[in-house]
């Protein structure tokens, strides 16, 4: 346990993934604390303009999948560190990279809205 702690190219990207969806969480509640009966534009066209509605349940319920995404390949790349060190590094990073996707998703339906 203290060696995947000691091993930075494990422990920045979970710590850095963990964070980002932190910073996710508040803005997405800061921005988007409407009621909850309120349509929010998810998805957006140029051409056809307003493709589909959600709420803020549907983004809550996305922040929750990917914090569990995130804490599943935690613990698989915890798991999987003294047999295959190459496929927990993948395992940290693909978390980094989707919770990165998460914070874009964010922005983008702050954006539009």
């Amino acid at each position: 346990m203290i060696k995947i702690l000691k091993d930075s190219l494990i422990s920045i990207p979970t710590i850095s993934s963990l964070v980002l969806v932190i910073i996710s969480i508040i803005l997405s509640f800061t921005y988007l604390s409407f009621p909850l009966d309120v349509s929010l534009i998810i998805k957006f066209e140029a051409l056809r303009g307003i493709k589909s509605f959600g709420s803020i349940i549907n983004i809550s319920l996305t922040i929750l999948i990917v914090l569990l995404y995130i804490l599943t390949n935690t613990f698989l790349a915890w798991y999987l560190y003294s047999k295959k060190k190459l496929i927990s590094y993948l395992l940290t990073f693909s978390s980094f990279f989707i919770s990165l996707l998460l914070l874009i998703y964010i922005g983008v339906i702050i954006g539009i809205n």
